[in-house]
């Protein structure tokens, strides 16, 4: 018969197999990167697609439909006096937010069918609806990542599958969806779409031009009666929905005289969507001095509210 063993089984402060690792206390994220343009198109109009950028540096899958909070900055040394970057966005505004809830509205119950039909398996699982910016063909800003500290051995984080959403109407034509406010091809112009249905109603449509028993009481006066019911009933804005002008200037980047402006500082720009418009040289010629930095939040360590209500 065997002896005592002399094995002792290690107490759970001695042994670390027992415990879990405690999780980082911080969440790990590159805000701040630097960018290039690697394809070359050419020419002084860029975009910068803020939740591709993230995805790509960070490789997890940022959603373009948020109202990300970023900035951009530009090296000073880029640029001489006369050159300059203007950086704009689509505009915060309640009918831009709401055009693109509309269509990621239409573009689910589009899918329902298919939903229902395929198992959750075998749904792709970075599917994503992704609109135009509807500039056309410009040069693409993308991270960069510099080896060893070098610039002249960078790399561009271009890789990934970043398509446009797309349906198939009554007719069997696939469209995508796109900013544009003409669109092009096959596509829905999702401001235009929006416009079709939002209209302000003048409220009350009506005006009585009089108030009730107004000659019994010796304050009361038709006047009064009739600019409480019509000096406001009409909306403090056009009743039809422009939908044009969907980019709005966040600022001019440039360098002057005796100074200049080298920051936008934070700003909204929904779906993530930056375009630059460059002054005195092509985009490729300043895209390495360029810089964007998102703000830190609570969606996977950056700013950026949903553009979706829940």
């Amino acid at each position: 018969m065997a002896g005592p063993s002399n094995y002792k089984k290690k107490g759970k402060r001695k042994d670390p197999s027992f415990s879990r690792k405690k999780p980082l206390d911080f969440y790990p994220v590159q805000r701040k990167f630097s960018l290039i343009a690697p394809a070359a198109v050419g020419g002084g109009t860029g975009i910068i697609d803020a939740a591709r950028c993230a995805s790509a540096i960070n490789r997890r899958l940022m959603r373009q439909g948020k109202m990300y909070t970023c900035k951009l900055d530009v090296d000073p040394t880029a640029l001489a006096a006369g050159q300059s970057v203007e950086v704009w966005c689509i505009k915060s505004t309640w009918n831009a937010i709401r055009a693109w809830e509309l269509a990621k509205e239409n573009f689910d119950q589009s899918y329902e069918d298919e939903r229902e039909n395929i198992s959750k398996s075998q749904v792709a699982r970075y599917f994503d609806f992704r609109v135009d910016h509807g500039l056309g063909v410009v040069e693409e800003l993308v991270p960069r990542g510099d080896n060893n500290m070098s610039a002249a051995a960078s790399m561009a984080y271009d890789g990934g599958e970043f398509v446009l959403s797309t349906v198939e109407d009554q007719a069997g034509v696939v469209r995508t969806f796109t900013w544009n406010s003409v669109p092009v091809g096959n596509q829905y112009a999702i401001m235009k779409e929006y416009s079709e249905s939002s209209r302000a109603p003048q409220s009350p449509a009506l005006t009585t031009g009089d108030g009730p028993y107004d000659n019994l009481h010796a304050d009361s006066s038709a006047f009064e009666s009739e600019a409480l019911q019509a000096d406001g009933n009409v909306a403090p804005y056009e009743s039809v929905m422009q939908t044009s002008g969907n980019w709005v200037k966040v600022g001019t980047l440039a360098m002057g005289a005796s100074g200049g402006r080298f920051s936008t500082g934070f700003f909204d720009a929904p779906c993530g969507l930056i375009a630059l418009r460059v002054v005195g040289q092509d985009v490729a010629q300043v895209d390495q001095a360029l810089s964007l930095e998102f703000k830190s939040g609570d969606y996977k360590g950056v700013k950026a509210h949903n553009m979706q209500r829940m």
